[in-house]
């Protein structure tokens, strides 16, 4: 904006001299403060709330099994058993192929193969695994049939620990 020129001064009363007093300007406006502000909020206030952000999305990570895998897990030994329900025991056998070592916390595939030797059906209603493994999905869905005399491949998704290390992975399968 542009300095307009100040009004002349009133004639001094009569009898006296004529002297100048020049008005004074206005004050400048002083932005430090505002500046001041404005530097707090955007070096402490918005970094804050972004660690804040993704210190949340780390941990909903984390918590959900969704993690960083850690290491490795080795699969020392398989164990498995069967439950049997029904009137009849001792008619399925089972191989697991399972790999050896697979990333801490990752999801893998574990064939087990269940050989019906019954010359009758019979149907898997359950399949387990020991903690800290998780069992993640079967296919074909439990339950299904066992045909007799009969191998049926079923492929288990596991959830490794999430601690790198050596585990034994029980199985047991449920059958009536």
């Amino acid at each position: 904006m542009s300095a307009q020129p100040l009004p002349p001064p009133p004639p001094p009363p009569v009898g006296y001299p004529m002297v100048y007093v020049p008005v004074a300007p206005p004050p400048k406006e002083d932005h430090v403060a505002l500046i001041v502000v404005l530097l707090i909020i955007f070096l402490v206030v918005i970094p804050v709330i972004l660690a804040a952000i993704l210190f949340g999305m780390v941990s909903s990570l984390l918590s959900t099994g969704g993690g960083v895998p850690t290491g490795t897990v080795t699969v020392q030994d398989v164990t498995q058993s069967v439950t049997y329900t029904g009137s009849t025991t001792g008619y399925l056998t089972f191989a697991p192929s399972c790999p050896l070592t697979v990333s801490a916390n990752s999801v893998f595939a574990c064939t087990e193969y269940v050989n019906n030797t019954a010359i009758v059906a019979h149907q898997l209603t359950a399949i387990t695994v020991s903690s800290p493994f998780q069992l993640q999905s079967t296919t074909p869905a439990v339950p299904f049939g066992l045909p007799p005399q009969h191998v049926t491949a079923v492929t288990l998704d596991l959830r490794a620990p999430s601690t790198s290390g050596t585990y034994t992975l029980s199985l047991v399968l449920t059958s009536n």
